[in-house]
């Protein structure tokens, strides 16, 4: 990112450079993040899937498709300008941000135990500054990568002068119904004027 400065693509990956097998169920898993982590790290696409057969079907490909597609409606490409990879971000095992002048989207995982509760907290070379106002706020969604919904919406104050933090929330049981936030989430930070 920082040396070639063009829009990558990646043009293969999966079937024979992946550890599980189609039928196994971290295969599902390996194709998720796949597509998350290349949305957050700032490729020009998503991955070509190399393996599109009888063995890769509807059950893996459709809802994974679906779901970034629902949270990248909410990012106007096109329009966003000043777009750069955010170099300080952490929480969870792994985490990636991209930023620009009209929001910061982003990804982070912990492929060992899960993200609920983690504190991200990224480090911003420039953010809004409402007018006669030290205080920065960002309105904070929470995206819930498996379901394809966004959560609750929060704020997030900018403190020190760029220093953001917002928390993975933790979701309870609903109904009698589970409600996991589990190994991954994706957010969108957008300025508050």
């Amino acid at each position: 990112w920082n040396t070639y400065e063009k829009p990558a693509i990646i043009g293969e990956t999966g079937w024979d450079h992946t550890y599980y097998e189609p039928s196994m169920p971290g295969y599902q898993a390996l194709y998720h993040n796949a597509l998350w982590v290349s949305l957050a790290n700032g490729t020009a696409m998503t991955p070509f899937w190399w393996a599109y057969s009888g063995l890769l079907n509807d059950n893996i490909i459709t809802n994974q498709i679906r779901s970034i597609s629902r949270f990248t409606k909410e990012i106007p490409f096109s329009k966003l300008t000043h777009v750069s990879k955010i170099d300080t971000i952490s929480g969870g095992k792994n985490s990636f941000a991209i930023t620009s002048d009209q929001m910061i989207f982003g990804w982070v995982a912990d492929p060992v135990t899960d993200v609920t509760g983690d504190t991200i907290s990224i480090i911003l070379k420039n953010t809004y500054r409402p007018k006669n106002s030290t205080v920065s706020k960002y309105k904070v969604r929470i995206y819930h990568t498996w379901r394809g919904a966004f959560l609750a919406e929060s704020e997030a104050i900018v403190i020190d002068g760029n220093k953001l933090s917002f928390s993975i929330p933790t979701l309870k049981t609903q109904g009698g119904h589970g409600n996991y936030i589990g190994q991954d989430a994706a957010f969108i930070l957008e300025p508050m004027r």
